[in-house]
């Protein structure tokens, strides 16, 4: 019916303060994921908030402005800056930041997915593996998979990248390090995405994963095996 209501926060002011409704405080609010029970899932800076449907905004996981690379269980986790948020098929919360990915299990236990890496020329790396062994350099944009798992554009490499529910890393498209625009089937592939908000990553109902690409005024469609 086109009405709009504010769940959650101040027009006037921002913060840190967990609460209910207009009560609480967002500091930087980003990416947004949503979980079975309707559950508002926040990227807030350096933290995740939880928002229930009816306004109750309490932090999830991570510490506000508090930069870190710890695992652990919920707030005493750290994180980089985020960038991505996205539900496996299982219930898992993958939370992408500026260094690597991680997996917030459906017990809020926070452990490294996708782990970040650097040459010796200082540049990020991106190697696909297992757990422990693949690496992204500048990972965002999250998405669910539908089969269970992820999908995210990796900035250090410009490629799409997925995280099997097993976290194994593999990469759908592009490759080389190589910014660019060409179509094509997955390393002819060419993107030129950059870290920011205007992007979006999204599946679509039809199973195809949609990418703005936005240096190239493009939305890129990827078709996805699902067998």
């Amino acid at each position: 019916a086109g009405a709009i209501t504010t769940l959650a926060g101040s027009l006037t002011e921002s913060g840190k303060a967990d609460g209910s409704g207009a009560a609480a405080r967002f500091f930087s609010i980003g990416r947004i994921a949503i979980d079975a029970n309707k559950n508002l899932y926040v990227a807030d800076g350096t933290a995740v908030r939880l928002v229930t449907p009816a306004g109750e905004v309490s932090y999830f996981a991570g510490a506000p402005e508090s930069y870190g690379q710890t695992e652990g269980y919920r707030t005493s986790a750290r994180f980089g800056y985020i960038t991505g948020l996205a539900f496996d098929g299982r219930g898992n919360l993958f939370v992408a930041d500026s260094q690597r990915i991680t997996r917030i299990s459906t017990i809020g236990n926070v452990v490294t997915a996708v782990g970040s890496s650097y040459g010796s020329d200082g540049s990020p790396t991106s190697v696909d593996g297992a757990a422990g062994i693949a690496t992204a350099g500048n990972p965002m944009l999250l998405a669910s998979l539908p089969g269970g798992g992820v999908a995210f554009f990796d900035n250090s490499g410009y490629t799409l990248r997925t995280v099997t529910p097993d976290a194994n890393v593999a990469t759908l498209a592009g490759g080389g390090g190589l910014a660019g625009f060409a179509e094509g089937v997955g390393s002819a592939a060419r993107f030129n995405a950059y870290a920011g908000f205007s992007n979006a990553l999204v599946l679509s109902p039809n199973g195809t994963m949609l990418l703005a690409d936005t240096a190239n005024r493009r939305i890129r469609r990827l078709a996805l095996d699902t067998n």
